[in-house]
């Protein structure tokens, strides 16, 4: 059971990086690229509001950790299509993968999910990882660079990893209840935070017109999206119930950035060096690490 939900957090979370980078070839505007995720949140918190009602329900106490999830999935994915709009492939996946590092904190210092020393060091093989395979990267750009462009990424970062500690919350505080009222009310105020963000860019920078999002180029990627990441954070729920923060998101991390890696070599034929090899050595010492803590 636990490979499967790993197996399926891993696969869905890997493949989104892809659709992602197809968002932010399509998005002509900051204000279009904010009301993109309503395209797939609205579908989410149906369906899971359907499932919350043939199943637990809904519970008061899922309120706030729904609220941060929320409010981190909208941050996320819009600083994510923004970034991957100046950023090369890679360096985006690298950056919004270092997310891990946030939930396994948070969850140490406010839920007494303590990591083992040798889980700290499987952490330290994916941060070791990481820094190889971004080290003397070259930065491809689309347009001209923005002024702190990097914030972006940085920001996509702890966004999503606000998410994970979301769920992983929801599991702590409710471990007996399933998760589908948790997940409806996380995208119903993700909806609302990205009318919000959108209000905010229409008003700031595109008072002139309303962005002209043409529906039917982005709609299948953002129903694909809905899909792979409605699967990714239902499976990373479940996982919660069976390991530690510090082995589920290592893994997860680990094994998604390899995908979404090897999918960037591929798909968009980006070079596999020395760097990239050693970097991947590096990434499956991680997970072994972590397996044999576990």
């Amino acid at each position: 059971m636990v490979i499967f939900l790993f197996a399926l957090a891993v696969i869905s979370s890997g493949l989104s990086v892809p659709i992602y980078k197809q968002l932010s070839v399509r998005s002509t505007s900051k204000s279009e690229t904010a009301l993109m995720p309503v395209l797939w949140f609205a579908p989410l918190t149906a369906v899971f509001g359907v499932a919350a009602f043939i199943g637990d329900g809904f519970h008061s106490a899922e309120i706030f950790p729904a609220a941060l999830s929320g409010f981190g999935s909208a941050t996320a994915v819009y600083m994510l299509i923004e970034s991957l709009k100046h950023k090369s492939y890679t360096l985006a996946v690298i950056l919004i993968n270092l997310n891990f590092y946030i939930p396994i904190v948070l969850s140490w210092i406010f839920l007494g999910d303590k990591a083992t020393p040798l889980q700290l060091f499987g952490i330290l093989i994916l941060t070791a990882a990481i820094i190889i395979i971004n080290t003397g990267k070259k930065t491809e750009t689309e347009g001209k660079p923005e002024k702190w462009a990097l914030a972006k990424p940085l920001a996509a970062c702890i966004a999503n990893g606000l998410v994970n500690f979301g769920i992983k919350l929801h599991q702590y505080i409710l471990p007996d209840r399933d998760s589908f009222g948790f997940f409806s009310l996380c995208y119903l105020f993700g909806i609302a935070f990205c009318i919000v963000i959108f209000i905010y860019n229409y008003r700031k920078d595109e008072k002139t017109a309303l962005p002209g999002m043409k529906i039917k180029k982005v709609i299948i990627p953002a129903l694909l999206l809905g899909l792979v990441t409605g699967v990714c954070y239902l499976s990373i729920s479940l996982l919660s119930g069976y390991v530690n923060a510090a082995t589920q998101f290592t893994v997860v991390t680990t094994l998604s950035i390899l995908l979404s890696l090897f999918v960037g070599w591929i798909r968009y034929k980006e070079k596999l060096d020395i760097r990239n090899a050693l970097s991947i050595l590096c990434f499956f010492a991680a997970v072994a690490v972590q397996f044999i803590s576990y």
